[in-house]
């Protein structure tokens, strides 16, 4: 592994955290501060953030820079919440409308660029223990080229006794730019086996059962990946363990949970059975270290996470857990470093604007500011 390879493990972080812009209906704040955030200065949702050119440690230009136009906002727990609201940047603009009521969720986007305009509508139903029933999807593309459209509706059925999927059916129907339609289904069922009972602590073996595509069946036995299968431990129903194999029951991966369901510790196998990678987990399921190894099983790397709450006390009262993150990695012997530091730029009683800024090996990469408006 490279230098190289660190900066993908980097942007491969920053690209996950900053994808959930809006998604943090706990009141949280991730890494890059995105996302709206409750302190005890009442709850604060995001407005604008504007990324920078960096060359060299110094920062020059804009580079980019959204604008959130909120005109629904509305939060009173995981299940009961509604944001609608637009964001405008230079290359155009996107509407979204996201509303979670009890066992359904809708959400609803419009985006239109230079290139053209989209729209995608997507609808959830949850059981009462909040696993998915049916969840449908509907989406259109325009652009110069025509028109794109897709239809998709898949249902979940569940073991009574496990809690484990136990048939997963998918219908779809697409028409492509050139106006052919076409349709396609699926439908997979698994084996559910109870393989021993401890005190409560149940272990099932879960497996491929049948495989139908476009109302013929597939033969698993021809498929070395749908031969693999996995234990799982189950308690009170949640998974507390599970190990894959593979059809020569050669172990793959195994991962250990805890009661809450957060990941503990996760391992890969290779198809010999060597370890590949080692990770474990804080008690919140974010990632502490991950160690990874060659073919041979020779150690190659070990990277630490560490993420701590920003000292700041204006960024403590207005956004509650606003979490700083740094890495560390060991290469063949060399160490690269990666970490955020965070600044007030401007406080009011109604504005809070931010700048986050990242250094590699103590060297500026990155600067983003945030500017925060508080919800009445």
């Amino acid at each position: 592994m490279t230098k190289k390879n660190f900066w993908l493990v980097i942007l491969a972080i920053t690209l996950v955290l900053g994808m959930t812009v809006i998604g943090c209906n706990n009141g949280s704040t991730d890494d890059n501060g995105n996302g709206d955030g409750e302190g005890s200065n009442g709850r604060w949702r995001i407005k604008k953030y504007t990324s920078y050119t960096v060359t060299d440690g110094e920062v020059g230009s804009v580079s980019s820079e959204l604008v959130y136009n909120w005109i629904t906002y509305r939060y009173i727990s995981d299940t009961n919440y509604e944001q609608e609201y637009t964001i405008t940047s230079t290359t155009g603009s996107t509407t979204y409308h996201v509303t979670r009521n009890g066992q359904n969720y809708t959400s609803f986007s419009e985006s239109t660029t230079t290139s053209g305009t989209s729209t995608t509508t997507q609808t959830i139903t949850y059981d009462s223990a909040g696993k998915q029933l049916q969840s449908t999807s509907e989406s259109t593309t325009t652009t110069t080229t025509g028109t794109y459209t897709s239809n998709k509706t898949t249902t979940y059925e569940y073991d009574s006794a496990s809690g484990l999927t136990s048939k997963q059916t998918t219908n779809q129907t697409t028409q492509n730019y050139s106006g052919t339609t076409s349709t396609t289904s699926s439908e997979i069922s698994y084996n559910i086996q109870l393989l021993s009972d401890s005190g409560g602590l149940k272990t099932y073996r879960y497996s491929y059962k049948t495989l139908t595509t476009n109302g013929s069946s597939i033969d698993i036995s021809s498929y070395p990946s749908y031969q693999q299968y996995t234990e799982y431990k189950i308690q009170n129903g949640r998974t507390l363990e599970a190990k894959t194999y593979s059809a020569s029951d050669v172990l793959l991966s195994h991962s250990t949970y805890d009661n809450n369901g957060n990941i503990q510790e996760q391992k890969t196998y290779s198809a010999d059975g060597v370890l590949l990678s080692h990770s474990t987990y804080d008690n919140n399921g974010n990632i502490q270290e991950q160690k990874t190894y060659s073919a041979d099983g020779v150690l190659s790397s070990i990277t630490t996470y560490t993420r701590t709450l920003s000292d700041n006390a204006v960024i403590k009262a207005k956004l509650g857990n606003y979490t700083l993150s740094s890495t560390t990695q060991t290469i063949d012997g060399s160490t690269y470093n990666s970490y955020q530091t965070v600044e007030v730029l401007y406080d009011s009683e109604t504005e809070l604007v931010i700048s986050s800024k990242t250094f590699f090996n103590n060297v500026l990469t990155g600067q983003t500011d945030y500017t925060y408006e508080r919800v009445n």
